[in-house]
């Protein structure tokens, strides 16, 4: 009976452990890094936690898997970005690392408890974020160290680019729109339709920047349909 019981127990611990395990995958490998599933899903969700903050679950899944080739890439730029950091021995240091951190949380308006409340809410911990911030700079001073040793500009240059832009204005505008993609000429319902979709959730308040991300189909909706500043006088009269 005894023998019997152990036995049983050790199949439903079994049935249990194969019920418990997550089965990853690998994405990408760059060098010797490998990027799984389960990194690229939980980047996007904390990415875009603004943006698919009250979605439902299949709208947010929707969200995630169109953009989720994107934001591979944006990784694996990434990672590359990182080892060339190495090779070059960069280094960053921590008080780079709590500066960053303490600008972000100015920038917000929160307390130390409230902004690892804000990160915790948004699925990391702040470790985890403070390794994100890390890599980061450490990838920004490899970017700008590479760009720099490779552009010399001189005082020439400099003349003329202010004789050219003299008395230029420097006013503009920071532009977003949402695109959509006209496939066929019987496409003009679908279209409509969208639009109208779309005129809703933007008259009911709802971000500019989260719409685009969920219906523009241009190449910017990732960035919620950012198009950068725009000087004034380069735009359409």
């Amino acid at each position: 009976m005894k023998k019997t019981l152990v036995i049983l127990c050790l199949l439903v611990f079994a049935r249990y452990s194969a019920a418990a395990v997550v089965i990853d995958r690998i994405v990408a490998v760059v060098g010797r890094d490998v990027i799984t599933w389960s990194e690229l899903y939980k980047s996007m969700e904390f990415e875009f936690s603004d943006k698919i903050a009250g979605l439902s679950p299949a709208e947010k899944k929707a969200v995630l898997e169109r953009f989720q080739n994107q934001y591979l890439e944006k990784m694996i730029d990434l990672r590359v970005q990182l080892n060339e950091a190495r090779k070059m021995n960069i280094n960053v240091t921590e008080s780079e690392v709590n500066r960053s951190i303490a600008m972000i949380r100015k920038k917000y308006g929160l307390n130390e408890k409230e902004f690892i409340k804000a990160i915790e809410a948004q699925g990391l911990t702040y470790d985890e974020y403070k390794e994100r911030i890390y890599e980061q700079i450490l990838a920004s001073k490899a970017v700008n160290l590479a760009v720099a040793s490779k552009i010399i500009v001189t005082d020439e240059d400099i003349d003329a680019y202010l004789k050219e832009n003299k008395g230029s204005s420097a006013e503009g505008y920071r532009l977003r729109q949402i695109f959509l993609v006209k496939r066929s000429p019987e496409d003009n319902k679908r279209i409509l339709q969208k639009v109208k979709v779309i005129m809703e959730h933007l008259k009911k308040g709802e971000p500019f920047d989260t719409v685009a991300l969920r219906y523009s189909e241009g190449p910017n909706a990732s960035r919620g349909g950012d198009l950068g500043f725009i000087k004034k006088e380069d735009l359409a009269p």
